[in-house]
C-alpha cells in the first residue's frame, strides 16, 4: 500500500454551509478536498464535535476511510489533513488514525487551529 503523509489540523465547523449530498462518492469526495498547499497535496477530513465524519463536506464512514489508499486519481502519496476542534473527542480522532492506519498510511502529524475557525 502506499504510504501517505497525514497531517491532523484542528477546526470548529458547526453549522458548516458547504455540506454536500451523500450521492457524491467517496473517491469524488476525496479529490475535491484535495488541497494543493504542500508536497504531498492535502486530502481534507472533518472530524464533527459529536464525531460525524465529512470528506468535502460529504458524511463519511471509518469503513470508507480505509479504503482511501484505492481512490483513484490521487497524485502519488497523498497527504490527509484531519480538521476538527478542541472539543472533539480523543477516541474520535484516533479512529479516524487508526481507519488512515488500516488504509496503509503511516505518518501523522498534528495541528490545532482556534475554534470557530472554518477552513472549508
Amino acid at each position: 500500500m502506499k504510504a501517505i503523509a497525514i497531517v491532523l489540523m484542528c477546526a470548529c465547523l458547526t453549522g458548516c454551509a458547504t455540506i454536500q449530498p451523500k450521492s457524491l462518492s467517496f473517491g469524488d469526495a476525496v479529490r475535491t478536498s484535495l488541497q494543493d498547499k504542500g508536497n504531498p497535496p492535502l486530502a481534507v477530513i472533518v472530524i464533527q464535535e459529536d464525531g460525524s465524519i465529512l470528506v468535502a463536506g460529504r458524511p463519511t464512514t471509518l469503513a470508507e476511510i480505509e479504503t482511501i489508499d484505492t481512490v483513484k486519481g490521487l497524485p502519488e502519496s497523498p497527504g490527509v489533513l484531519i480538521e476538527a476542534d478542541r472539543r472533539t473527542k480523543h477516541k474520535d480522532v484516533r479512529a479516524v488514525m487508526d481507519a488512515c492506519t488500516k488504509a496503509g498510511i503511516w505518518r501523522i502529524n498534528f495541528k490545532a487551529i482556534k475554534e470557530g475557525t472554518q477552513n472549508q
